[in-house]
This record gives C-alpha cells, sequence and structure tokens, in this order.
C-alpha cells in the first residue's frame, strides 16, 4: 500500500515483485541460489502472516534490506497475527541451504482460546540453515512449552547461526512455569553452532533452559 512501492515496481519490474514475502518466495526455483530481497514499508510496520511462511525450496536467501547489528534497529519484522487459531509456527525452513539475514521473527506461544503454536517461532527441518542477524522473539504474556525455535531432529542437521537473538521479550515471571528451552534441537539433531548470539528471559528456573540438543 506504500506509494513508494509503485515506483518500485516500475523499475524493478512487476514480474520480479509481489507484496507479499510469501509470494516472492513461490517465484524462486528450488535449488538455483536465487534472493528475495525484503524491503522495510514506508512506516516501518510489520509485515502480518496469515499463515506461517514455508521457505520449501533448496538454497532460497531471505534477505531483509536495511537491517544492521544494532539493538532494535531492525527494518523488517514478520509477526504471526493468526488471530483466534494460531498457526504452528511464524517460519517454516523446510528447504535445504536455506539462507535468512536482517529479519526479526514475532510470534506468540502461549495458548490461547484458538490453541498453541505447537512448533514454536520457527520450525527448521532442512540441512544446512544459516541464520546471520535474525531476531526469533516471543512476544506473549503467557509462555507455553513450545521452545523459540525447534529443530526437526535429524532433519536439520548444521544449521549455524550468527549474531542472532533468541528471546522471551515479555516482563511475566515465567519461573514456575516448567517450560521448555528457547532452543530444541529435536531428536537426533546435529552439529548446531551458535556464534556472537544472544539467549535472554526474564525468569527461569532448572526447567527453562536456553539450548536443548537432540
Amino acid at each position: 500500500s506504500d506509494s513508494d512501492y509503485t515506483t518500485l515496481g516500475n523499475q524493478v519490474g512487476y514480474s520480479n515483485y509481489r507484496s507479499t514475502i510469501q509470494g516472492a518466495v513461490d517465484l524462486t526455483v528450488d535449488d538455483r541460489n536465487d534472493y528475495v530481497m525484503v524491503t522495510p514499508s514506508s512506516a516501518n510496520a510489520v509485515y502480518s502472516l496469515g499463515t506461517a511462511l514455508d521457505l520449501n525450496k533448496d538454497r532460497v536467501h531471505l534477505v531483509g534490506v536495511g537491517a544492521n547489528r544494532a539493538k532494535n534497529s531492525y527494518s523488517i519484522t514478520l509477526r504471526g497475527d493468526y488471530g483466534t487459531l494460531p498457526d504452528t509456527e511464524v517460519v517454516a525452513v523446510q528447504g535445504d541451504g536455506v539462507e535468512v539475514t536482517g529479519v526479526r521473527f514475532l510470534g506468540t506461544l502461549g495458548t490461547n482460546a484458538g490453541g498453541t503454536m505447537t512448533n514454536g517461532v520457527a520450525f527448521i527441518s532442512g540441512h544446512d540453515f544459516w541464520a546471520r542477524n535474525v531476531v526469533f522473539e516471543d512476544s506473549t504474556a503467557l509462555w507455553g512449552t513450545p521452545p523459540v525455535v525447534r529443530g526437526d531432529g535429524t532433519g536439520a542437521h548444521d544449521a549455524r547461526f550468527d549474531d542472532c537473538v533468541f528471546a522471551i521479550s515479555s516482563a511475566i515471571n515465567v519461573e514456575s512455569a516448567g517450560n521448555s528451552a528457547l532452543v530444541h534441537g529435536g531428536d537426533g539433531n546435529k552439529r548446531w553452532i551458535f556464534s556472537d548470539s544472544v539467549f535472554k528471559f526474564g525468569a527461569g528456573s532448572v526447567t527453562e533452559t536456553f539450548f536443548t540438543p537432540g
């Protein structure tokens, strides 16, 4: 709906341009190293997702344009706005060799009248996933049992996370809730690497760990 998008469409060609992220991902070709470049809106508003974003092709790169590493300076926020019934995740990475950089994924994991986001904010079910400067965040006031990031065990080896944030950002004390880890690799998961990343929640106990391997 931004007026700038008309200019952008005229410049790059409407055949290479979509107003939704999923629509742009659907244009990519499997295993061809295609790039999807996501621009912020003129009001820096979030991208509201009615269903989870599916990165279901191999070697697709999702790049948030204009993001940098300063605190809270992300330009591209993808938020799960599912209404009463939530989807199972905000982003599902099903392809192998997928890269995501400069994006913030924001969701609500807690149980509500419609159910629970069972797979977490991000569900990784492809090998060799690479996230750089990405925020995986749950902003709910009631943290449910899913982790923020869940791996598909033997279907998600060799993921790498550089300069990422895994967070429960609500102010509620979750200490006695008996919740799961921020990140859960899944049964049989191998070789996940975390470099210069941040794991945080407001309060916790021995039942709430930062990372649980397979």
